[in-house]
């Protein structure tokens, strides 16, 4: 029951939880792992060489200048809003919006949302493909595709994404 704040961060590996509180981590780390219940996690500047995993319920992943290999976030009743460099991104959102935007060419997308709009904002990355499956919800691209049974490809494929959604829409945007 209280916030984690620590700015400046040079480590290996960290791992860290809170429960009624916030998160707040800037730094550089080899791997960063954090999870909140009911408290926001913001993630300004952190920087892990190999991947980010946040998970909270009830409470916001909010991070600007973030950068990593694999983005990994996941969210019950809480909004989800990533800015910065990573090259995959995994995401769970459940009764929340997703904005996440990278400046690197995605190889990896997996997305799984319930009742919110996902948008993943990229720069060409030379092709994909996309799976889309949905209860309702509708699927928005800014890359001209060809579509074949919830199938999207862009140029000549490629990188493999996903992207699953009961109520809401996933928007594929293009950056850069």
């Amino acid at each position: 029951s209280g916030d984690i704040r620590a700015a400046g961060l040079s480590c290996g590996a960290l791992d860290l939880s809170s429960t009624s509180g916030d998160v707040s981590l800037s730094g550089r780390a080899e791997s960063v792992t954090a999870a909140s219940t009911s408290g926001d996690v913001n993630l300004d500047g952190m920087q892990a060489s190999s991947g980010i995993q946040v998970r909270t319920a009830s409470g916001d992943i909010r991070g600007n200048g973030v950068d990593c290999s694999l983005l990994t976030v996941s969210s019950t009743s809480g909004d989800i809003r990533m800015e910065g460099r990573f090259t995959g991104i995994q995401l769970g959102t459940t009764s929340g919006d997703a904005s996440l935007t990278t400046s690197a060419a995605l190889e990896s997308l997996s997305s799984d949302s319930v009742s919110g709009t996902v948008t993943v904002s990229m720069p060409d990355n030379g092709g994909f493909d996309l799976s889309f499956q949905k209860v309702s919800g509708r699927f928005h691209c800014d890359f001209p595709t060809t579509e074949s049974g919830g199938r999207y490809r862009y140029q000549n494929g490629g990188a493999s994404f996903s992207a699953h959604t009961v109520s809401g829409d996933f928007y594929l945007r293009r950056n850069g």
